[in-house]
């Protein structure tokens, strides 16, 4: 999206949510490295982590979908399809091969090693956090069949709803669990969301009122809380579909209230909240290695595991903005992170 067309609060969105994508794998990576040590402080980390976890793809996969739906006058349809699936594929490969290469690498420092036969089988088993890439393309391209044959969106919502219901009951076999289908399947909806509430809402109204926005949003964040207080402690006991269609009203809840707060002015104006939020794929592909190197150096000294998340998460959000600049400066490295340039080259 060019500078004219951007919205934003959709920027702002994406920097919080990118963030906060960071901050979780470095809480996750911090606890493998201690060894699953309990800890009150460690404890409160990860019962943060459990809140960010319940929205933060779904925030990614409902902007894509927003931003997809933006795209829907565009003349050259075919084109677009062409130009996006293409960019979309190509940072999957891409970024695939050189997280296999890290990771091979490095294989004496990592737990889980891989193998040549990891690297070949990206087409079907997604490495680590490439899954993003995978699913997405595959929602582009269904609600881009839904576009052609002018499917009614009531009727696309419900099947994705089902879907995503239907995704977090079943017991996926070993095989199918390693593809990205649960995981395409779980976040389903919340693209689709993002494809049908264009126009819908006025998020402009929103921005206008400050005291609205802010009471929405803290009534919607703790409404999400609330309901994974309650799933936590119910767990036992609920059913497992009433269970899966509560973990997607934590999501939608949770993604509301970051939605609203987004539409004040004051966040808006935060330059590196905005950086992150315009390059957020960027620091999405790239932050992982800052995250996993800095805890694999800071175990051999620093015990405390709130500093370690704190430097880990830092180190992270630094190593991606590095990649940020040198995406805006040399041209080679802006065209590893956006093969659509390339394309239009060819």
């Amino acid at each position: 999206m060019n500078e004219k067309m951007r919205i934003d609060w959709l920027d702002t969105a994406r920097g919080i949510c990118i963030f906060l994508v960071v901050m979780g794998h470095s809480i996750i990576y911090t606890d493998v490295s201690l060894g699953g040590t309990r800890g009150a402080t460690l404890e409160a980390w990860k019962n943060l982590c459990t809140w960010i976890y319940s929205f933060h793809m779904p925030l990614f996969f409902f902007v894509s979908g927003y931003l997809h739906s933006i795209k829907k006058s565009e003349n050259n349809r075919k084109q677009y399809i062409l130009g996006r699936s293409f960019s979309i594929i190509t940072l999957y490969v891409t970024f695939s091969i050189i997280f296999w290469l890290a990771k091979f690498y490095f294989s004496k420092n990592v737990n889980n090693v891989v193998t040549i036969r990891d690297l070949v089988c990206i087409p079907i088993y997604p490495l680590s956090d490439m899954w993003f890439l995978y699913a997405l393309v595959a929602m582009f391209l269904i609600r881009e069949v839904v576009i052609h044959f002018q499917i009614d969106n009531k009727l696309y919502l419900f099947f994705c709803l089902v879907l995503s219901i239907a995704g977090s009951c079943v017991i996926w076999d070993e095989a199918l669990k390693q593809t990205v289908l649960p995981r395409l399947a779980k976040n389903m909806i919340y693209y689709a969301l993002g494809n049908v509430v264009v126009g819908k809402i006025n998020f402009k109204e929103l921005s206008r009122n400050r005291k609205l926005s802010f009471g929405l949003s803290i009534i919607f964040f703790l409404m999400g809380i609330g309901c994974i207080c309650f799933v936590n402690i119910e767990n036992e006991h609920l059913p497992i579909v009433v269970k899966g269609a509560l973990n997607i009203i934590i999501s939608i809840v949770n993604l509301t209230a970051v939605v609203i707060i987004c539409q004040l002015e004051a966040l808006k104006d935060i330059k590196t909240i905005d950086l992150l939020g315009r390059e957020s794929l960027i620091v999405y592909l790239i932050h992982d290695y800052g995250v996993t190197g800095s805890v694999i150096c800071l175990k051999q000294f620093v015990s405390d595991s709130s500093m370690c998340i704190i430097l880990s998460t830092m180190v992270g959000l630094f190593v991606s903005i590095v990649a940020i600049w040198a995406s805006h400066r040399i041209n080679i490295v802006h065209i590893l992170f956006h093969p659509e340039k390339l394309a239009k080259c060819l």
